[in-house]
């Protein structure tokens, strides 16, 4: 039985040849129809240039032995780094050549330049989508958006004087001059120009008129339409229009002409002259420092002159300091509202332009 089984199975089972390693005679054996298959570093096949399947071996062994010519060269000029050199413009467009390893295997469609775009318009795109963006992406779009926070700065400082500069020159109004003030500019420019003939001043020279100017409508269309809890911008637009308005107010200050204003308590619009009711407002509440020191000094010297008349003719008293002559020249010359008595008022043609370009924004 034994032995039955033991012929059966002889029958049954290969013989088996002995296993020869390929390396025991120190030679490789060639298989047939097949190129030896060389090991090479990850490195290497990953720095090696890929072409598309269309290529053909005539392209291939081109790109290498351009590349062999300039490695030759780079090594006589004894130069550590190697460039890869290609054969002509068509080559260049389907060799993915990289710093990135990863460039050279991922193809991207005809939508990734859209794609990246997209990703980086989008807020927090590089650390929102680390996966998709490689280095040469952001490296593109840190290129293609090199402005910085103080250009923007430049930019805005810029535009926004040159719209002061255009209201200087074409939102203003003309207003008349004060006779004493007229006089005493007309006096300062013949003391500076002594040469100068012995004739009247010619209005080419002092002019007799003063130019209010009102603030740029796009400065104020800015205010009307940007964020102060957001906009940086916000803050250096009203900080230039605060300024415009202290010059307007200086301006205004040379006029005795009258002209409407508007009383910021009750809202009256009663007419005034600009150098009473501005010129001796204090700028503090104790009342001590005014505004404009040549104004309250003039004020000073008047009552002084008043003051010498009554003590040399006492009979003027009665004429001068009477309650129906106080009561002309306060509404003639009002220091302050006649209805409610205060003394901070706004000029209605810089209140009507304000509100006309602010709502219009």
């Amino acid at each position: 039985m034994s032995s039955s089984c033991m012929s059966y199975r002889s029958t049954q089972l290969p013989q088996m040849s002995p296993i020869i390693p390929p390396h025991s005679n120190g030679l490789l054996k060639k298989k047939s129809g097949k190129a030896p298959l060389l090991r090479k570093s990850l490195l290497t096949e990953l720095e090696s240039p890929t072409l598309s399947c269309n290529e053909g071996k005539k392209e291939r062994s081109l790109v290498h032995s351009e590349n062999r010519n300039v490695q030759s060269i780079s090594n006589k000029n004894s130069s550590q780094k190697t460039t890869r050199a290609l054969p002509n413009e068509q080559l260049h467009r389907k060799v993915c050549i990289s710093e990135d390893p990863m460039e050279v295997f991922l193809k991207p469609s005809q939508h990734a330049r859209k794609f990246e775009k997209h990703l980086l318009s989008c807020p927090n795109s590089t650390t929102s989508f680390p996966a998709f963006l490689s280095s040469s992406v952001i490296r593109r779009s840190s290129q293609e958006t090199q402005d910085t926070s103080l250009n923007e700065f430049e930019a805005q400082q810029a535009v926004l004087r040159e719209s002061f500069d255009y209201a200087f020159k074409h939102h203003r109004v003309r207003l008349r001059k004060d006779p004493g003030v007229y006089r005493r500019e007309c006096a300062a420019y013949c003391r500076a120009h002594p040469q100068r003939p012995h004739r009247r001043v010619r209005a080419q020279e002092v002019s007799p008129y003063t130019e209010v100017t009102l603030a740029p409508v796009t400065a104020l269309r800015a205010l009307a339409h940007l964020n102060p809890k957001t906009s940086s911008m916000y803050a250096v637009v009203q900080q230039g229009v605060l300024l415009q308005q202290d010059v307007m107010r200086s301006q205004l200050i040379l006029s005795d002409q009258r002209t409407l204003v508007r009383c910021l308590r009750c809202f009256h619009v009663f007419p005034a002259r600009p150098q009473t009711l501005w010129g001796t407002q204090p700028s503090c509440d104790d009342g001590v420092h005014t505004q404009h020191s040549w104004q309250s000094y003039h004020l000073e010297l008047e009552k002084v002159r008043k003051a010498k008349q009554l003590r040399r003719c006492p009979h003027l008293r009665k004429k001068i300091c009477s309650v129906g002559r106080q009561r002309a020249d306060f509404e003639d010359n009002p220091t302050c509202c006649p209805f409610c008595g205060s003394s901070k008022a706004q000029w209605a043609m810089e209140y009507v332009h304000n509100r006309t370009h602010a709502r219009t924004a």
